[in-house]
């Protein structure tokens, strides 16, 4: 098989996973009530089944690559991101109400 052929076969096959839809869920809420919620219910996916892979036979190298390099980076950044918008937004409003 194409190198190629079966990364697609592999992304196929993630798509089905739970912890993929609310993964993608937390990358596109723009929500900041219901963002930090969906972000720690895809963590917590991600560690079940990274777990889960851990016992089943024939690892899954390629999807646990994906979930602790990729996907849980990706949502620290993301909360990063958020806290460093939060406190702008509240040193703004404080500033605002100040003047």
């Amino acid at each position: 098989m194409h190198p190629l052929a079966a990364e697609l076969a592999c992304m196929k096959k993630l798509d089905e996973e739970n912890w993929v839809r609310l993964y993608h869920a937390a990358l596109l809420d723009l929500q900041y009530a219901t963002m930090l919620g969906r972000i720690g219910e895809a963590r917590a996916e991600m560690v079940a089944r990274v777990k889960k892979l851990q016992n089943t036979p024939g690892l899954h190298p390629d999807e646990r690559r994906v979930i602790v390099d990729d996907a849980l980076n990706s949502l620290r950044l993301l909360e990063q991101e958020e806290a460093r918008w939060q406190e702008q937004s509240s040193a703004a409003r404080i500033f605002s109400s100040a003047a």
